[in-house]
């Protein structure tokens, strides 16, 4: 699926915008799943906490309880995991509307926000690693 799904992107085009990061589904893993998407070329990298703000107001969830559990997850390391809506069709974007107040958080308390790819140092082709959280 992960061939598949990489060759239909860069037919498509994406190829130069294609970033070498692969996150399992429902960040469900083992030891040989990330051995073979990293000999397909990707690094795989999973969330350290979610904001849960997929569950949706149905599921309970709201911006102040999103916003919550992204801020008591921030530490040195942390990949916070958002979502653009809600499961089911549902229309609610907790995500969306907490990002601002998250990411003030996120500089309030001396963190910043870094895009994976510059932590990567540039080298041509080199074979990706898995990052772990710290502390693991």
């Amino acid at each position: 699926e992960v061939r598949a799904a990489d060759r239909a992107l860069r037919a498509a085009g994406a190829g130069a915008a294609l970033t070498p990061f692969f996150r399992f589904p429902y960040g469900e893993t083992a030891p040989g799943h990330i051995r073979e998407v990293n000999e397909l070329g990707f690094a795989d990298i999973e969330y350290t906490a979610d904001t849960n703000g997929w569950k949706g107001t149905e599921g309970g969830m709201t911006v102040d309880r999103a916003v919550r559990r992204a801020v008591d997850a921030l530490r040195p390391g942390a990949i916070l995991q958002l979502h653009v809506g809600a499961s089911e069709g549902r229309t609610d974007v907790l995500d969306a509307r907490a990002l601002p107040r998250i990411l003030d958080a996120v500089v309030g308390r001396g963190y910043r926000v870094t895009d994976l790819r510059a932590l990567r140092a540039p080298t041509a082709r080199r074979r990706p690693r898995t990052v772990l959280p710290q502390g693991t």
